[in-house]
C-alpha cells in the first residue's frame, strides 16, 4: 500500500520577522514554498497522500497555496490546537503546540498507511524521499521503524548556531539512543557546543545527526497517544514542555517495543529558520533546477 507524507506546519514564525507565514513563503525559481519540493519528490516516489498539520487559523492560507495540487497527489489538513482536550487537565497560559509527536497525532484521523513526517520548513531532497518511500513500502512494521541521517555538515546554518541530534548507532544499523547538541558551530574542522560548566563539548562533522525524515507503521499511533496523555498529566502546569519525536523514540527502544534501522541519505538538508536563510535557500533551489534536478516551473 502507498504511504503517507506527513508535513508539520503548525508552529508561528517570530524567528522568521513576524509577518508571514514563513511555511509557505516564495522561495525559487518559480516562486514555489520548500514544501512543494518536498510534496513533487513524493509524488515522484508514489506516495498517495500528503498530511499537513498545521494551526486551524493558517487553513485559508493552505488552502489558498495547495488545493490545485490535489490534481497530482491526495491532500488533507489536520489541526493541531496548543491545548489538547486530556480529562481534568486545566492549562496555564500557552501559546506554542506540545511538540512533535503532538502534530502527529493530530492527524491521527488521516493516517492509515505507513506514514513518514517531516518538517514544513525543511528540505531534504528526492533521493530522501525515495529511500523513505522503499523502507514504508518493504520493511516497515509495528515493530521496525527508521529514521534518515545526514552528516552534520551538511546540516549546518551558514548563519546561526544549531541544534542537533547526534545519532549514536550500532554496528548493524539501528540506532541506540540520540543525544542532543545544543547550539553547535563550527570551529575550524569540527563542531562545538557549550557544556554546563561553560566549558565546549566537541562534535566531529561527519557525525551523524538527524532533523529530518522518521518512518513509522500507523499502528504506532495509539501506543503514543497513550504515552502523551501521561506526558501532558504530568507535565500539564510547565508551559513550554513538548512532547518530541527523539523522546519517544527513546523510550519505545528502550524497552524493546521498536527496533529503528538509521538509513544513510547523501541528500543536502536545508532549511530556513530565519530571513537570513531565504537568500541561501533560494540559491540552492536555482543550482539545482540548473543542474535539472527540478523542473521550472515545477509543476509545468
Amino acid at each position: 500500500m502507498k504511504p503517507t507524507l506527513v508535513i508539520l506546519a503548525a508552529w508561528m514564525w517570530s524567528r522568521y520577522g513576524g509577518w508571514g507565514l514563513k511555511q509557505i513563503d516564495k522561495m525559487w525559481p518559480s516562486w514555489e514554498t520548500i514544501m512543494e519540493y518536498a510534496i513533487y519528490d513524493a509524488v515522484k516516489a508514489w506516495f498517495w497522500k500528503i498530511v499537513f498539520v498545521i494551526r486551524e487559523s493558517f487553513a485559508d492560507a493552505f488552502e489558498k497555496q495547495f488545493w490545485h495540487r490535489s490534481s497530482h497527489i491526495e491532500l488533507a489538513y489536520a489541526f493541531q490546537d496548543v491545548n489538547p482536550v486530556i480529562e481534568w487537565v486545566e492549562y496555564p497560559e500557552r501559546t506554542k503546540p506540545r511538540g512533535t509527536w503532538h502534530a502527529i497525532l493530530a492527524a491521527k484521523d488521516h493516517i492509515t498507511t505507513s506514514f513518514v513526517c517531516i518538517y514544513a520548513d525543511d528540505y531534504g531532497g528526492p533521493h530522501a524521499m525515495q529511500l523513505a518511500k522503499d523502507f514504508l513500502v518493504n520493511e516497515c512494521s509495528d515493530s521496525q521503524c527508521a529514521l534518515l541521517w545526514f552528516e552534520l555538515k551538511q546540516t549546518l546554518s551558514p548563519n546561526w548556531s544549531v541544534n542537533r541530534g547526534e545519532l549514536i548507532v550500532d554496528e548493524n544499523n539501528y540506532l541506540e539512543r540520540t543525544v542532543e547538541r545544543l547550539k553547535v558551530r563550527v570551529v575550524g574542522d569540527h563542531g562545538e557546543y557549550p557544556l554546563e560548566d561553560w566549558s565546549m563539548g566537541r562534535i566531529e562533522l561527519d557525525a551523524l545527526v538527524n532533523m529530518w525524515c522518521f518512518c513509522f507503521a500507523p499502528s504506532v499511533l495509539d501506543h503514543f497517544e497513550n504515552m502523551f496523555v501521561d506526558f501532558v498529566k504530568e507535565h500539564w502546569s510547565k508551559e513550554w514542555a513538548e512532547f518530541f519525536i527523539p523522546l519517544v523514540l527513546d523510550n519505545l527502544m528502550q524497552s524493546g517495543e521498536v527496533k529503528c534501522k538509521v538509513i544513510q541519505t547523501d541528500d543536502k538538508r536545508f532549511w530556513v529558520s530565519y530571513q537570513d536563510d531565504k537568500l541561501f535557500v533560494q540559491q540552492w533551489f536555482a543550482q539545482m533546477t540548473e543542474d535539472g534536478m527540478y523542473p521550472s516551473p515545477l509543476w509545468s
